[in-house]
């Protein structure tokens, strides 16, 4: 079982992830597909992704 601080600091990670994955997807609204800022969008997903997995368990 993971305690209620455990809980709340994987949460702030996961929006943590997802507010830069908005940032540097506006970056790439703005100046185009400039490929170092599509991968970073592509490794906030996979960190967002970790750790929703890690809530679900």
């Amino acid at each position: 079982m993971t305690d209620e601080k455990t809980k709340a600091m994987i949460l702030g990670a996961i929006s943590d992830e997802q507010k830069a994955r908005a940032l540097y997807s506006l970056v790439i609204r703005t100046f185009g597909p400039v490929r170092l800022f599509i991968n970073i969008v592509e490794a906030e997903d996979t960190h967002a992704n970790a750790l929703e997995t890690l809530c679900a368990r």
